[in-house]
């Protein structure tokens, strides 16, 4: 089995993208991170997958973690060319000869020989990975991978990092030169990515609902992560200004002003309690009016359930 290089993402982004959606006779294409994700993902991600094949939303462009992987991939990549001198790093995305709707873009590729290589940045947990703590998504990716370009083995080289601020993502390094995993290809495994794969292809075009619940879904999800995010730094400023004499704080970014406590008493009408014991009085002062309910709009986004493998 053999495979071709085509496009590169750092010379043509754009381009690099549209040979990821389709084939150039309109098939659905299946790269090793969608493979993966296919693979643990439930009816959430799949819908959301085939909305973003059909053309019809805009592809996830990543967080400060994915964005600093990617800073980070050239420079790890040199780090696994001193040891492994035959690996190059790789930004072309490459197309299985046998069957074009399989491709993958390996972070690196043997020059010389048959090896690949898969780059990433963890958070530091005490412990370097053994091969038993390598998420399941990465190596399924890189069987993938194995199984577009017919490669025995995968490195898996990953580059350790710490946050010196707790919850604020400043990272620093922890050690020189990345920790090499070895991830050997399991033809079993492939054939359950390549029938996973096959089923999301026999999957019809997206109904325009589906296409817009996949756009609502992944909003929603932003928006929880968004609150998360809020009522953490929210907690922190209330932590830090009790601590503030005359609980007020101006900044070139806001101001903050931690009012006091105040207990009042309140005069408030038991209408419950009129009625049970002046039912006529409660009567007479009542009155009818008529009340629209608009219908309510009930959004209930799928829940990603894991699949089976």
């Amino acid at each position: 089995m053999s495979y071709t290089y085509s496009v590169d993402s750092e010379t043509d982004e754009a381009a690099w993208h549209e040979a990821r959606m389709r084939t150039d006779d309109g098939q659905i294409v299946v790269t090793a991170s969608e493979a993966a994700m296919l693979a643990s993902g439930g009816t959430g991600v799949w819908a959301n997958l085939r909305a973003e094949k059909a053309g019809a939303k805009r592809r996830w462009t990543g967080n400060e973690f994915t964005v600093w992987g990617h800073e980070r991939e050239p420079e790890i990549a040199a780090s696994v060319t001193a040891l492994y001198p035959q690996l190059a790093h790789n930004s072309r995305l490459v197309i299985q000869d046998a069957d074009p709707r399989w491709r993958a873009t390996p972070d690196m590729i043997a020059t010389v020989g048959s090896l690949l290589c898969q780059i990433k940045t963890a958070l530091w947990k005490g412990s370097k990975w053994e091969r038993t703590d390598v998420p399941k998504s990465y190596v399924d990716q890189m069987q993938w991978e194995m199984f577009v370009t017919d490669t025995d083995v995968n490195l898996l080289a990953v580059e350790f990092y710490d946050e010196i601020e707790p919850g604020v993502f400043v990272p620093h390094f922890l050690f020189e030169d990345p920790h090499i995993i070895e991830i050997v290809r399991d033809d079993d495994r492939i054939a359950e990515l390549v029938a996973i794969a096959e089923q999301f292809q026999s999957m019809g075009e997206p109904d325009t609902l589906d296409i817009f619940l996949a756009d609502y879904a992944r909003a929603h999800a932003r928006e929880k992560a968004a609150k998360a995010e809020k009522d953490e730094a929210r907690k922190l400023i209330a932590k830090e200004i009790a601590e503030r004499p005359g609980g007020k704080y101006v900044g070139n970014l806001g101001s903050v002003t931690q009012g006091q406590d105040k207990t009042e008493t309140m005069t408030v009408l038991d209408e419950a309690r009129l009625h049970e014991k002046a039912p006529k009085t409660w009567e007479r002062y009542a009155i009818q009016q008529e009340k629209t309910t608009k219908g309510k709009l009930t959004i209930t986004p799928a829940k990603e359930q894991e699949a089976a493998a």
